[in-house]
């Protein structure tokens, strides 16, 4: 096994960090008064609010184990939306807020950072950054953190392996897991109980199994069947790491191709029986056109049925058409000389004038 490295604890790092209050090393005093040049009421006459640099600065008041803090809003507000929503919910009346989950040191680290230092690391210890991760994970200040994260990162050969662990599995930094399990591994000494209780968790056993792994790479010979040998310690934990801290996420893989599989599976059978009620509406409203055209059909041929039925009965109750000899009759003369009409029950008119019976007689003689 490697020799072990100097490494500097968080509870070592902690004790350096001073209980009493922060003497900064900038001349600048954010809380002392600033006299300005007067201007008169007509400087400002007609001017207009610049929208990003005219600011309202409201004072935020807060307790932190029984220490109570004053400071400007739009520093925290220009981080985070979390003392906006505490606002909201508790309501800007009431004239301080509790704050449990932090601790004085870090909220001093904090503002120290925010408002005196305005992002400049120069000044901050590797202590004071732990701190500033912290605090800024709890306030959700995604800017802070990733500051603090990336400090850390370069700093992070002076931290001890089992500390890297605690705080990327505190802090949710996954990217720092393989290389702290990687050196915990390759170290001489294996885990303390004190280390253990750190840790917590299935972690110390996983480790354990890590650098049993480790060790029987190294010692015993590869069989034919078997992968090759790792040439060094280093990659003989890594392959232990990946192995043993790698079998959840395997699962965790395996677990989520499954269920994958089977929401598949279901989008599958959803889109079947869609498509399968959808084919069987189409039939229905097929069938529905189908019974409504033969119903049309058949009504109008009962209509038309009727309809002849009707013809026939009016030409069967009609009188028969009127002949020729009915509409002019034929004047006739009977044998005794006189006219009659077509049936001879009577004389037809005649255009002539009438003549005395005794004159006839004169005339015939």
């Amino acid at each position: 096994m490697a020799s072990e490295s100097s490494f500097v604890t968080i509870d070592a790092l902690m004790d350096t960090v001073p209980d009493g209050p922060m003497r900064f090393t900038s001349s600048f005093d954010p809380y002392e008064p600033v006299s300005l040049p007067s201007t008169s009421a007509q400087d400002g006459a007609g001017a207009k609010r610049d929208l990003d640099f005219y600011m309202e600065c409201d004072m935020l008041t807060f307790v932190i184990e029984k220490c109570l803090y004053r400071v400007p809003r739009f520093f925290l507000d220009r981080e985070t939306m979390f003392f906006t929503k505490m606002c909201s919910s508790k309501g800007l009346s009431e004239p301080s807020m509790v704050l449990d989950d932090v601790s004085t040191i870090e909220f001093k680290t904090l503002l120290h950072f925010l408002i005196v230092k305005k992002y400049d690391s120069a000044d901050l210890s590797l202590a004071q950054w732990i701190l500033l991760l912290s605090v800024s994970t709890h306030f959700e200040m995604a800017s802070v953190r990733a500051h603090a994260i990336t400090e850390l990162g370069n700093l992070r050969q002076s931290i001890d392996a089992v500390d890297q662990v605690v705080l990327a599995l505190k802090h949710d930094i996954p990217a720092w897991l393989t290389a702290a399990y990687t050196s915990i591994c390759e170290r001489e000494k294996p885990l303390t109980s004190r280390e253990a209780a750190k840790l917590g968790g299935e972690i110390p056993f996983m480790i354990a199994e890590a650098r049993e792994a480790t060790i029987r790479a190294q010692l015993t010979k590869p069989c034919s069947e078997c992968p090759p040998k790792p040439k060094t310690l280093a990659s003989a934990a890594r392959r232990a790491v990946d192995d043993v801290f790698g079998r959840e996420a395997r699962e965790k893989e395996k677990e989520k191709l499954a269920m994958e599989e089977v929401i598949a599976e279901q989008e599958a059978e959803r889109i079947r029986a869609e498509k399968e009620q959808n084919e069987q509406e189409k039939n229905r409203k097929l069938e529905e056109a189908k019974d409504t055209k033969e119903k049309a059909e058949r009504l109008i041929k009962e209509m038309e049925e009727e309809k002849a039925k009707l013809e026939k009965r009016e030409l069967a109750t009609a009188p028969a058409p009127a002949t020729a000899v009915e509409v002019a009759p034929k004047a006739s003369t009977s044998m005794y000389g006189t006219s009659t009409g077509a049936f001879g029950f009577g004389a037809a008119p005649s255009s002539q004038p009438d003549v005395p019976r005794n004159k006839k007689s004169a005339i015939r003689r």
